[in-house]
């Protein structure tokens, strides 16, 4: 079954999925955020593998829908963005960074950061986007069934 989804769509996915790999940070049932007073904030990191239309107009998407649902970007969350510039050893750099710098969730671009992200990383919720399909990966899993159990996006 291919699921396909307009990017704030994928918000819909990317909410629970990020309110339960945070568990230990309680989110208020109405607003979706983080209780007040608290002083945390989600950590999230956006990789590709190169600069392309489709990269810029999906990261766009993606922090507008955030926008839409109420998050704000330096109150309720920061995004660190990065760039491989086409070039697999900066890539497999980057994501042994990601592993290592606390980033709460993971959003790839590409296919090949996909699978990179789903290598060099340990126990990080993967949400992934411009993707033709992702089990073209081994390690992501043969369907929508079987599939990666920290991995979730669109294709």
């Amino acid at each position: 079954m291919t699921m396909y989804l307009r990017t704030n769509a994928l918000l819909y996915f990317v909410l629970p999925f990020l309110a339960l790999s945070l568990g230990c940070q309680r989110v208020e049932e109405d607003t979706g955020k983080l209780p007040a007073g608290e002083g945390n904030k989600w950590k999230l990191s956006m990789v590709n593998y190169e600069d392309l239309h489709q990269t810029e107009e999906s990261e766009r998407g993606f922090i507008d829908g955030l926008t839409e649902e109420g998050f704000e970007e330096g109150v309720d969350f920061e995004m660190n963005r990065r760039t491989a510039a086409g070039d697999m050893r900066t890539l497999s750099a980057l994501m042994n960074s990601v592993n290592a710098d606390g980033t709460d969730l993971l959003v790839t671009l590409q296919t090949s950061t996909l699978g990179s992200a789903i290598v060099n990383t340990d126990n990080l919720p993967i949400v992934f986007m411009v993707v033709a399909n992702p089990f073209v990966i081994k390690e992501a899993g043969r369907n929508d069934t079987i599939k990666h159990p920290d991995v979730t996006g669109v294709y």
